[in-house]
């Protein structure tokens, strides 16, 4: 039973082992196109791959000293409009790939979605600098826009302020600022990142200007307003499917104690039903010493032993000399000193009498050993107070 519960500890171990390997910090599915996320959908490689080309790489807000803000997924209201448009007026560049929502600053601008136009797009005009040398790119959908008032297009087979023309990546002035809107954020999602020439295109765009600081905006991550390092701790670096799964293992091993341990009651005290006479550990030691060297040595190994044993029953030390030994433990026990000393102590001066020297043994032992039972008319002084002889 104890090596089957064993098992099943080890068990829950290695399974415990396998669900934090697996979900281990710095994995997570999240939601689509979020920048924390690995999953095909999510955007962690492209957080990762502005790391390398940008000064510094943000996801939750925006300040003054931003200089590239790239919208993976629109979740603004009416006055976070203004308040972008007025951060793009003032020379920002904003990078929009949400194309399925109408910013609002892009509607006099006649950013008008057009039809899907296959899998990929080549360049074809491209008035954009940043991207003149680039060849194609391709996403399972890729949006294109009206070339109407804009101002600079790229990867479209009309030039920019073409009536009725289309392109994948427009781009648009605003004062001191512009607005690059993009066919879809498939396009940098982590499953197509690195097909044909999207990777450099979007760090073209984000850092054309030279290294700066770059937001990714998205509903999973964005906060208005400065941008709060947090203070992490250990548990937020946990996922939290492991912290689910922790707490459904606390759980399930609270139901197996319980359901192990509803069998048992209160401890009852029982009598033993069969008590073993201490003379048969004595005589059996006594006859094996006797037949492997001769009674001579088998009546000094139990009279040692004898010695040894209530030396370390009444706590005196082992170099206590016999005398005193007697002396206390028949203070103590009530068991007279000279049948003590006639154990510990050989007198005969000649062939000892084993069988004697056993049945004084067999007499005395439950009358100054507490774990021995007390002989009838000898009660121990250990187990009711003090006694006198």
């Amino acid at each position: 039973m104890r090596q089957k519960g064993a098992l099943v500890w080890v068990g829950l171990f290695l399974v415990a082992v396998v669900v934090g390997f697996v979900a281990r910090p710095g994995r997570s599915d999240g939601v689509p196109l979020d920048p924390r996320s690995t999953a095909p959908d999510g955007a962690r490689a492209l957080r990762e791959l502005l790391d390398r080309y940008a000064d510094d790489v943000g996801t939750s807000s925006i300040d003054e000293s931003t200089d590239t803000l790239i919208v993976l997924e629109d979740s603004l209201d009416a006055d976070s409009d203004e308040a972008v448009l007025a951060w793009v007026r003032d020379g920002g560049h904003l990078i929009w790939l949400d194309n399925r929502s109408t910013f609002t600053p892009l509607r006099p601008e006649g950013a008008s979605i057009a039809n899907a136009d296959g899998r990929q797009v080549v360049k074809g005009v491209c008035s954009i600098e940043a991207l003149a040398d680039l060849s194609a790119l391709s996403a399972p959908s890729i949006r294109l826009f009206a070339t109407d008032g804009v101002a600079a297009s790229c990867f479209g087979p009309s030039a920019a302020g073409t009536p009725g023309g289309t392109t994948a990546v427009a781009q648009y002035r605003f004062d001191r600022g512009r607005v690059t809107v993009v066919g879809g954020a498939t396009l940098v999602d982590n499953a197509h990142i690195a097909e044909a020439d999207n990777a450099a295109m979007i760090v073209r765009l984000a850092t054309s200007d030279g290294a700066r600081r770059v937001v990714l905006w998205h509903p999973a991550t964005i906060t208005m307003g400065p941008e709060v390092d947090p203070q992490v701790g250990l548990f937020d670096l946990v996922p939290a499917r492991v912290n689910v799964f922790l707490m459904q293992l606390v759980v399930a091993t609270g139901l197996w104690l319980w359901f192990r341990g509803r069998r048992f009651g209160k401890v009852v005290a029982e009598p033993q039903l069969v008590e073993i006479p201490a003379s048969l550990l004595v005589r059996s030691s006594a006859e094996l010493q006797r037949r492997a060297k001769g009674d001579e040595w088998a009546a000094a190994a139990l009279r040692s032993d004898f010695s040894a044993r209530l030396r370390t029953e009444h706590r005196l030390g082992p170099d206590t000399p016999p005398d005193l030994v007697a002396t206390v433990v028949a203070q103590r026990t009530g068991y007279p000193a000279d049948a003590l000393m006639a154990i510990m102590v050989d007198r005969s001066g000649g062939e000892p009498d084993l069988a004697e020297l056993v049945t004084r043994i067999d007499h005395a032992t439950p009358n100054v050993f507490t774990q021995a039972p007390v002989s009838a008319g000898r009660p121990s002084s250990l187990s009711s107070g003090s006694h006198t002889p």
